[in-house]
């Protein structure tokens, strides 16, 4: 997968192409604010990872807490 960096202000002049990027390409996009990472733009389907991992590690440390508690 392809990670490309662009300013919020050339995102709003190209979105709809960046988000047929995203969608159908599969590239992972970062906007830029003054030059620095501020948000990210990635597939439905990169999200439903993030979205699992975050479950998956939230269980963990609940687990890790319960067995603490013995």
């Amino acid at each position: 997968m392809t990670t490309t960096a662009i300013s919020i202000t050339e995102a709003k002049r190209r979105w709809g192409e960046i988000v047929s990027r995203v969608a159908y390409g599969g590239e992972r996009i970062v906007l830029l604010y003054r030059g620095k990472p501020k948000a990210a733009l990635v597939s439905i389907e990169d999200g439903r990872l993030l979205e699992m991992l975050d479950e998956r590690e939230s269980r963990e440390a609940h687990r890790k807490e319960i067995e603490g508690q013995k």
